[in-house]
């Protein structure tokens, strides 16, 4: 094979793969903060489940907590709210490590979402009240802009969920359908991907269904944006330059 198809070749699968990959991840919309199942949950005084795709936390005759850890990273800018949907039949609280160019706060259910639940008073000294709570939407970038940590009109921002723990009362059933990692405006009632995967993602348009679950749901679509389209790019010229790299390479060795 001539060098000029040698180079032809490797120009076209470098640049296929790296286009692909590039698209993948413009394409990334979600983060699932679900724990991957009961045994990545730490439960203290509580029993833990999963049920049709649901985490179920059964409390016992005093309080109890569960918590995980995903561990995810994301740019907070792109991902800024945490979308929760859940029921319980007793007033609950939690918290959830969020970090923002390495500056780590922990924001409490009650304290800091309290309104996102329909709270009006008692934040931070009263529970989240018993009720169903459907695709809330928790701003997790305001926990940094409202003081200018990070200023409200940053561009990106290097962010992570660590620790998530929930606090049920004695006697308590709740039950959390689904967290994750997204954009503003969605609808947070949609699962996006398998709960019992945490911390992957799912892609925008792509129709998932929840183990257990009877019925498909299918998230929207956003947009092409101007960034997405540039790292495409950027893809291209590298996967130009790498393939250029390893026909010099087979050149040198021929001579």
């Amino acid at each position: 094979m001539s060098l000029k198809k040698i180079l032809a070749v490797a120009m076209c699968a470098t640049v296929v793969s790296a286009t692909g990959a590039m698209m993948a991840s413009a394409d990334e919309e979600t983060i699932n903060l679900m724990p991957a199942n009961e045994e990545a949950v730490t439960a203290n005084n509580v029993d833990v489940t999963y049920e049709g795709g649901k985490l179920v936390i059964k409390g016992s005759d005093v309080e109890g907590t569960v918590s995980w850890t995903p561990n995810a990273s994301y740019d907070l800018v792109e991902k800024a709210f945490v979308y929760i949907s859940l029921t319980t039949d007793k007033g609950f609280d939690g918290t959830m490590a969020v970090t923002a160019d390495g500056t780590t706060r922990t924001p409490g259910m009650s304290a800091d979402f309290g309104g996102s639940f329909g709270m009006t008073s008692g934040f931070g000294t009263e529970l989240v009240p018993a009720g169903e709570y459907v695709g809330l939407a928790l701003n997790t970038l305001g926990v940094f802009t409202w003081d200018g940590t990070i200023a409200k009109e940053a561009e990106s921002v290097s962010g992570s969920i660590g620790k998530i723990e929930l606090k049920v009362q004695p006697g308590a059933t709740m039950t959390v359908s689904n967290l994750y990692a997204g954009p503003a405006g969605l609808d947070g009632s949609e699962i996006p991907n398998d709960p019992a995967n945490p911390a992957t993602t799912g892609n925008a348009g792509d129709a998932t269904q929840a183990p257990g679950n009877d019925t498909t749901t299918t998230k929207k679509n956003n947009p092409s944006t101007g960034e997405s389209t540039a790292m495409v790019a950027s893809g291209i010229v590298l996967a130009v330059v790498s393939a250029g790299a390893v026909a010099l390479t087979m050149k040198k060795k021929a001579q």
